[in-house]
């Protein structure tokens, strides 16, 4: 049993390094095509191969089950990303419409889209949690198994995210280097397909960083022995409040910080444009170097309090308002992370491909390109900050509640 995660998570590495291969295959699909028949090729040996460990090793089928809900689980949250977020999907097709509108319309209908996205991730969820339980017979280790399933294909996926960025700074390279027409235009179809990928990427880590929420919090249950919770009592009520607010505060300090850092990187530029001239002729180089420690300095700096929150708090109401209190804390604090990280993630991604599509279309420079462009700029801190930040925060506070869980409370 020792054995058993390590085997299984071998057998996810081994069946993405098939799936990676596998892509060359469907050189003549389109790249979103590629990608989707490279995850079924993962898909095929992952299962395969948490079979052979599962009967061979452990002669346990129900954690063969778990691993399988586990990997259905992240295939639906793919699906889903790509419906929501992906050039092909209607949302973002929708945005775009709404863009010959004006900025405002552009919003409301990606914010509408993007509410929405988080309801069938959460749904599979709930069903794979559920199901490894009520087969293996109420044990902690299948759900275990269903979190670990969910990591099967992480090698395939993350080579997936990696094709992003790399597409990304190729497009933006090839515009200011004046090249083809033709080149910048495939070049930004790829990165439309990488944007939906790194998005993938987002939504397979928040669905994995639930369960994974889950398996901690049931942990810290089982460690301390608390096996049940009274609801009608204001007491509990109170505590699962207080940690349903905690990820809208993480959020808020999250983009706050990303508008302040934006802030001074605006007046900085203003004020190279202002006293070296030529930069905009070309004919002076801008001082790079400013910028960078400007973004770097306070990405560190405003990292500090979020950091803080999510590690005191936890303490703080074990320590101090007992097990029980803490426990209702997790609760609020996972559910209402899992469903605001998917809703930044998609809705983030979605206005930045609306803005790819209308591009792609030829439209650049027109009244809707400038609407999706002020969309897209909205976007970029709840796809890149706040949503990354809840996942970090959801596994922060678990682990900081199992620290404390061998702990009396003070009072």
């Amino acid at each position: 049993m020792l054995f058993f995660p390590l085997l299984l998570q071998s057998a996810g590495l081994a069946a993405s390094m098939l799936g990676v291969l596998s892509i060359r295959f469907f050189d003549r699909s389109k790249p979103e095509t590629a990608f989707y028949w490279g995850m079924a090729v993962t898909t095929v040996f992952a299962v395969l191969g948490s079979f052979l460990v599962s009967h061979f090793l452990v002669h346990d089928m129900a954690l063969f089950i778990g691993t399988c809900l586990g990997v259905a689980t992240t295939l639906v949250s793919s699906i889903i990303t790509r419906y929501y977020a992906g050039s092909s999907g209607k949302p973002v097709h929708d945005i775009a419409e709404a863009s010959k509108r004006g900025v405002a319309l552009n919003v409301i209908t990606g914010l509408s889209a993007g509410l929405q996205s988080p309801l069938a991730s959460i749904i599979m969820i709930v069903i794979a949690v559920a199901a490894a339980y009520f087969i293996s017979g109420g044990s902690l280790l299948a759900i275990v198994a269903v979190n670990i399933g969910t990591d099967l294909l992480i090698g395939y996926i993350m080579t997936a995210d990696a094709f992003g960025p790399i597409t990304d700074n190729a497009s933006g390279i090839a515009e200011m280097s004046g090249a083809h027409e033709q080149v910048v235009r495939s070049l930004s179809q790829l990165d439309s397909v990488g944007n939906t990928m790194k998005a993938t990427t987002k939504a397979y880590a928040m669905s994995s960083g639930t369960i994974t929420s889950f398996v901690l919090f049931s942990t810290y249950f089982s460690i301390v022995g608390l096996k049940t919770m009274n609801v009608m009592e204001p007491y509990s009520i109170a505590f699962i409040l207080l940690g349903t607010c905690l990820p809208y505060l993480i959020s808020s300090l999250t983009i706050g910080s990303a508008a302040k850092t934006a802030m001074l990187m605006v007046d900085e530029v203003r004020r190279q444009f202002r006293t070296i001239p030529g930069i905009l002729k070309g004919e002076a180089n801008p001082d790079y170097a400013t910028c960078i420690d400007i973004s770097t300095r306070n990405a560190l700096k405003e990292m500090i309090l979020p950091g803080v929150i999510s590690i005191a708090v936890p303490i703080f109401v074990g320590l101090v308002f007992g097990h029980s209190a803490l426990g209702a804390l997790l609760i609020g604090a996972v559910i209402s992370s899992a469903l605001l990280g998917p809703f930044f993630n998609n809705t983030g991604t979605a206005f930045d491909n609306a803005k790819k599509l209308i591009e792609d279309s030829g439209r650049k420079g027109s009244f809707e390109h400038q609407a999706a462009v002020a969309a897209d700029t909205v976007g970029d801190p709840l796809k890149d900050v706040a949503g990354p930040a809840l996942l970090i925060f959801m596994k922060l506070i678990g682990m900081a509640a199992l620290l404390i869980a061998g702990i009396k409370p003070l009072f």
